[in-house]
């Protein structure tokens, strides 16, 4: 592998991997529609400075009104739909679980390619659904599987049912997110900080719509320090992660970069366990390999 590309896919392995951390703890202090539009906040920051180091032009979009909705498509089946769930899923079942259970999308964009795009199904397809599939029994198996007390009440069916529709959705904005790029060749630079902007948009025209004017005030008055964990999600995994794999997937075949980005569920697992104590069973781990490799089979 190229070691520029494989540094790329290290940053957005761990990126990814420690993301879903910020996330968790976000959820203790923000409900989840807060915490979208706390995190745009970072990610727009950033996206845009590392526009104006690495190429000020990028900050200006030129690829038609077209591509731009295109592009607003994805973000809100990615990251304003498909996120939400996806923190309903943390917030029911933890961390592991939820990223893990997630990450099984691969086999909801072999499917889709096969039945929207018109791609020949193959045996990799099969065997990789048939382990993804696996895997998601033994993650879900109940035995052993233990979360810290909340005040909030839990309910295991209702995360791992976000987690799968999280999943979905993620495949579906994947499949747009491909045709936009392959069609307008956008400059990941570009993409980034732009899918920044209208994250913020949408997630902020949300949160707005749906608090009434006493409730709005809580995310404001909460304290800077408060604002760190939603910020720096944003910034680990959308702004940072999301250009390290665009600028891989440019050098470096997917074939070669799925393997390494696939890990992250376990980075987030390991770290949850010692920073909330969520224990998974040892049948639960073997769940979470079984998804990150049935992931790379199908993507490869």
């Amino acid at each position: 592998m190229n070691p520029i590309g494989l540094t790329y896919c290290l940053i957005a392995t761990i990126c990814w991997g420690i993301g879903p951390i910020f996330l968790r703890k976000s959820l203790d202090t923000f409900d989840n529609i807060e915490v979208n539009a706390a995190r745009s906040v970072g990610t727009i920051v950033v996206a845009a400075f590392m526009c104006i180091i690495f190429n000020p032009s990028s900050l200006a979009w030129k690829y038609g009104i077209v591509a731009l909705s295109t592009i607003f498509l994805f973000v809100l089946l990615c990251n304003v739909i498909g996120d939400l769930c996806y923190f309903a899923a943390i917030d029911n079942i933890g961390v592991g679980r939820a990223l893990s259970t997630s990450n099984s999308y691969p086999i909801f964009v072999a499917l889709f390619s096969v039945h929207i795009l018109g791609e020949t199904p193959s045996l990799k397809l099969w065997i990789g659904t048939a382990t993804i599939i696996t895997g998601l029994v033994l993650l879900n198996c109940p035995k052993k599987n233990s979360l810290p007390p909340s005040k909030k009440v839990r309910n295991s069916v209702l995360g791992f049912f976000m987690a799968i529709l999280t999943s979905v959705l993620w495949a579906s904005s994947m499949i747009i997110q491909k045709w936009a790029l392959t069609t307008y060749a956008i400059e990941p630079l570009s993409f980034t900080f732009w899918r920044a902007i209208l994250l913020g948009f949408a997630s902020w025209v949300l949160w707005y719509f749906h608090k009434n004017n006493e409730e709005r005030k809580h995310i404001f008055d909460v304290g800077f320090k408060k604002w760190l964990s939603p910020c720096l999600a944003g910034v680990l995994s959308l702004a940072i992660g999301g250009l390290a794999l665009a600028y891989a997937l440019e050098i470096t075949p997917a074939s070669e970069v799925t393997p390494i980005t696939a890990a992250n569920p376990i980075i987030a697992a390991m770290i949850a366990r010692f920073a909330f104590n969520e224990k998974l069973s040892p049948v639960q781990w073997v769940g979470i390999f079984l998804v990150i490799i049935g992931g790379v089979v199908v993507s490869s």
